[in-house]
């Protein structure tokens, strides 16, 4: 399926206005979101601006480009720690990566002496991550339609409208029911990997509706070698459970190679830092330390030898001086660019 995309205008003064408004609330910014854009009138494709600079195609009909767009950013616990473990001349991996936030977020972290390899079997997001690549004329990401799966072969996909692409699987969930539903090629990550020679991924982001129940499965082998070695991974325990899986059953995969599990708090305390993108240790708490009940919990997943969230990042080839202490990630060029834009 090809999907063909109309060209990107700029927004229109009212929509850069009220951006620029909710840019600079410390607070509020989804209840203004929500009762402001009405009254911008009805041009809802643009060109959407990251923290970082950075261009996408922002259809405000879809609830994560219409956060990007107005927000800058989203997920800012998780960002935060991709940009402190990714750096210049390193290999990520982006599974669902959708309409490309996390892609574009890899592609200037590790620059052009880096690699990304990005998954979407959804044909129409697909069309738009391949569009927001281009636009930033990154010449170092790689996409693919495929799905991540036990094993290599095809699969059932569901995807509905443009309005709700963000909850796309391979699982037939209640927000699939409506669904629409194609036949998607699926791979083992591993053999990807061997085949192509990829013999470290700095950094893997996972975040496949329930998909992860099937992809942990084609990842195994990688996992006991210590092949992913920081991973960021987004749990869907309603969808999981339709494969008689638990959150607890994907996470035992990787604590049983010896993978240090951390819990993401995506909330910050304090009226400043509520969408603050430093990084702070604060927001991992070990996963035995309480109750979580959260919806689609969080998870940062590090490999033996990698350093604890708090401890400082040594310098070296792959990780610039930027990235040396938990201070310095403040003065990330992707950060350092975010506060400018943001509080100009």
């Amino acid at each position: 399926m090809n999907t063909v995309l109309s060209p990107l205008p700029e927004p229109n003064l009212r929509l850069r206005a009220l951006r620029r408004m909710i840019r600079l609330l410390p607070r509020g910014r989804s209840v203004a979101m929500r009762r402001l854009l009405p009254l911008t009138g009805e041009q809802r494709i643009v060109r959407g601006e990251l923290f970082s600079g950075l261009s996408f195609r922002a259809d405000l009909r879809q609830p994560i480009a219409k956060t990007l767009f107005f927000y800058g950013h989203y997920e800012q616990n998780v960002t935060s720690a991709l940009l402190r473990y990714l750096g210049e001349g390193q290999t990520a991996i982006d599974a669902g990566a959708h309409l490309g936030y996390w892609t574009l977020l890899m592609a200037a972290a590790t620059g052009p002496a880096g690699a990304v390899y990005s998954f979407e079997p959804n044909p129409q997001t697909l069309a738009e991550l391949d569009a927001n690549v281009r636009l930033n004329e990154f010449s170092h990401v790689q996409t693919f339609p495929q799905a991540l799966g036990a094993e290599r072969g095809t699969h059932e996909f569901y995807f509905g409208s443009v309005e709700r692409s963000d909850v796309a699987s391979l699982i037939r969930t209640p927000a699939a029911a409506k669904s629409r539903t194609i036949t998607v090629d699926s791979i083992r990550l591993d053999d990807f990997c061997r085949e192509r020679g990829i013999r470290r991924v700095d950094l893997l982001k996972m975040d496949i509706e329930g998909g992860e129940g099937y992809a942990i499965e084609g990842m195994r082998a990688g996992i006991a070698a210590g092949l992913y070695r920081c991973v960021l991974l987004e749990l869907h325990p309603q969808a999981l459970a339709q494969l008689s899986l638990d959150p607890s059953d994907i996470l035992d995969v990787f604590q049983s190679a010896g993978y240090r599990c951390y819990r993401i708090d995506n909330y910050r305390r304090g009226v400043w830092e509520r969408y603050s993108l430093r990084f702070d240790a604060r927001t991992l708490r070990p996963e035995d330390d309480g109750p979580w009940n959260e919806r689609w919990p969080h998870y940062l997943l590090l490999a033996p030898g990698v350093p604890e969230p708090e401890t400082k990042l040594a310098e070296g080839p792959g990780r610039p001086a930027q990235h040396a202490t938990r201070a310095a990630s403040d003065a990330h060029p992707l950060t350092k660019a975010g506060r400018s834009e943001t509080k100009p």
